[in-house]
């Protein structure tokens, strides 16, 4: 879509002050406009050229029909010329004009689910990340060009390539992790099928909680062994869990909070 295009598509008035709409949609020629003061109507109403004081050039006259053919169905009513953007007011706001101008995108609950928690900022992004295949793992540094020696799980015995899908739901040991607080695996190759099918087993308000911090935490182990050459642990995993999940119940309104502890000590 051509600037000029997008620029009457954003506003919906009734009449158009043509100064600023012509300098705004077709900038090769808004500044040659003969009456800056003029509407759109009367614009449109007297020969196209007598509204311009000097000839247009060959891309400023393209720009102008561009603009006059995606408005000439416009219904003109008299009256004060009036700006009104398409969300039906005449105040400018950014959240609106970003969604007006990405569309509507139709979105997995998971990434929802992901901002609406108790877990810190910092887990909410890695999670964020997971789902959107952006964390660091050997397979996407790969496909960024980075040379690595290996690119297989150092998790596990499988010696299976290092995606996300692996690291967090094939791999032997994310297994061991998710089944040693009560979580049976479910298989499946797709990481939101996972986390769902997870959300639905445990049956408890603070699930995304959960699921995020056990991500959290096989994701930590990880960079433990690699960065730090500290041997996986299931155990030691399973403690960190109950660290960095006792330390969100602290977020957590009383009530939730009570219901979170009482989850965790039945483990």
């Amino acid at each position: 879509m051509s600037t000029s295009v997008m620029a009457f598509q954003f506003y919906s008035g009734r009449t158009y002050g043509m100064e600023m709409f012509l300098n705004m949609s077709t900038p090769s020629s808004g500044h040659l406009q003969r009456d800056p003061g003029i509407s759109f109507s009367q614009f449109t109403a007297i020969s196209l050229l007598d509204n311009f004081n000097l000839p247009l050039s060959v891309p400023a006259h393209q720009q102008l029909l561009e603009v006059i053919t995606s408005v000439q169905n416009l219904e003109r009513v008299e009256g004060t010329d009036q700006w009104t953007y398409i969300w039906g007011s005449g105040n400018f706001s950014a959240n609106r004009a970003y969604k007006a101008l990405i569309g509507h995108q139709t979105v997995h609950p998971a990434l929802l689910w992901t901002w609406k928690n108790k877990c810190q900022m910092k887990h909410k992004v890695f999670f964020w990340l997971l789902l959107k295949d952006r964390l660091s793992t050997k397979d996407l540094l790969q496909r960024k060009n980075m040379a690595l020696d290996l690119v297989t799980c150092e998790m596990c015995i499988l010696q299976r390539r290092e995606t996300v899908s692996h690291l967090f739901l094939k791999c032997n040991f994310a297994r061991a992790c998710w089944e040693s607080i009560g979580i049976t695996f479910i298989r499946t190759r797709s990481p939101f099928q996972f986390f769902s099918s997870i959300k639905r087993q445990l049956q408890v308000p603070f699930a995304m909680e959960i699921i995020i911090i056990m991500s959290w935490t096989i994701w930590v182990s990880t960079n433990n062994w690699t960065f730090k050459n500290i041997g996986p642990s299931v155990q030691d995993c399973r403690d960190y869990f109950f660290k960095e999940f006792q330390l969100t119940t602290l977020r957590a309104r009383s009530d939730l909070a009570d219901d979170m502890l009482s989850w965790l000590n039945s483990l």
